[in-house]
């Protein structure tokens, strides 16, 4: 068994505490060559730049964002109403009307006048065949006319008198008085006759051609306007025949 200041085989000895602490071990200093340390800078001072560059590339290609345009109501101005030109607007209509109204009624003057020149002269007619001699007779009636008032039968006889006067025969050349012959007429509102076509003949080319003659020769009076048809034109079927 040791005891302090003994050794072993009886050597003795002291363990003294050290006077200072012991010395760290310096670590050896880590140099690089040269050319290495350039290097690693340059790759140091790349790495920002290139970062940058990406930055500038990402803002370039982000595409602004696009504000709705604001639509403005476009109020319209309101129209400058001349006064003066509505004045005359209204006056000029005012006058048209006024001529309006005025030909109608010179229009129904000139019917009225018609109408009774027609019952005037139908009724001089009348008394005239009384007295008038001849062996000819025509009878004429309206083709598409429903109701045949009194006037309508004045105008008939009318037109019978005119073309009966014009109508002339010599009876050497017929061979009976049993002879008929059916024209149809057609005539304008003015009374001109536009058209004639034999619908039944008597047989006899002369007797046919006595009728037509009659009645291209006449001249009638104008066809009171409530007996024109929607052609504005009076169609008339007139019937030569020998008095027996």
């Amino acid at each position: 068994m040791l005891t302090p200041g003994e050794g072993r085989a009886g050597n003795r000895h002291t363990i003294q505490p050290l006077a200072t602490s012991p010395k760290e071990v310096p670590t050896p200093a880590t140099t690089l060559p040269p050319k290495i340390n350039k290097e690693i800078q340059k790759t140091q001072e790349a790495i920002p730049q290139k970062k940058e560059v990406k930055q500038e590339q990402k803002k370039i290609t982000e595409k602004p964002a696009i504000e709705p345009r604001k639509v403005e109501k476009i109020v319209p101005k309101p129209k400058t109403v001349n006064q003066e030109e509505v004045q005359k607007n209204i006056q000029n209509k005012i006058q048209q009307l006024k001529e309006k109204a005025l030909q109608e009624k010179i229009t129904q003057l000139k019917e009225a006048m018609l109408e009774n020149k027609i019952r005037e002269i139908a009724q001089q007619l009348k008394k005239n065949s009384q007295t008038q001699s001849g062996v000819g007779s025509i009878k004429a009636q309206g083709s598409g006319i429903g109701n045949q008032d009194k006037l309508f039968s004045d105008y008939l006889s009318i037109v019978h008198g005119i073309i009966h006067s014009n109508w002339f025969i010599d009876q050497n050349l017929i061979p009976n008085n049993k002879l008929v012959t059916r024209v149809k007429t057609v005539i304008d509102a003015n009374g001109k006759i536009i058209n004639t076509t034999i619908i039944k003949s008597s047989g006899n080319p002369y007797y046919d051609r006595t009728a037509i003659t009659a009645i291209n020769n006449s001249t009638l009076p104008p066809v009171p306007k409530r007996y024109l048809n929607n052609k504005n034109t009076l169609d008339l079927v007139l019937n030569f025949f020998i008095k027996e």
